[in-house]
């Protein structure tokens, strides 16, 4: 038996990390468009993306951080080998509430985060260097396939325990 309290630890650790590094992100991308003058270009359209997921990504730590510790305080033993995060994140008299996992609010976090980094990033190259039509398009659907991609390798780890 492992105290659930350390893995609730990690999780808290992790997402206060994430939190941290996105409020650079959203810093450093309200620096670019408005006192470097890169607002002209493909980042005035992709940072404005990339500052919305970031924000998504805080508000998802949000509610993970709420959750934990009543979380621990319901779960305070888990079998080794035991998938935790796919337990309800509230108890709550509204039914939708219940059915929130911490893997659900763990994806929420996780995801929006990537994916504004990916849009910061192809913001910032595009700005840089203006490609064609054809390039752009390549680089969303390699970026839509990366995704959809990892999506279904943790349906499929999952399916798996």
């Amino acid at each position: 038996m492992a105290k659930t309290a350390d893995a609730v630890s990690l999780l808290k650790e992790w997402s206060t990390w994430l939190v941290g590094i996105e409020t650079l992100a959203i810093g450093l991308t309200g620096e670019l468009l408005i006192d470097l003058k890169c607002g002209e270009g493909a980042l005035k359209i992709f940072g404005p993306i990339a500052i919305s997921l970031f924000l998504v990504s805080i508000c998802s730590a949000a509610h993970l951080l709420v959750a934990l510790p009543a979380f621990s305080l319901r779960y305070p033993e888990i079998e080794n080998g035991e998938d935790f995060l796919n337990k309800d994140a509230f108890v709550s008299n509204i039914c939708w509430i219940n059915k929130i996992s911490l893997l659900d609010l763990v994806n929420l976090e996780m995801y929006p985060f990537l994916l504004g980094i990916v849009s910061f990033i192809v913001g910032l190259i595009l700005t840089v260097h203006p490609p064609s039509l054809l390039f752009l398009l390549a680089v969303i659907v390699l970026a839509l396939f990366a995704l959809f991609r990892a999506i279904s390798r943790r349906r499929n780890a999952r399916q798996l325990l």
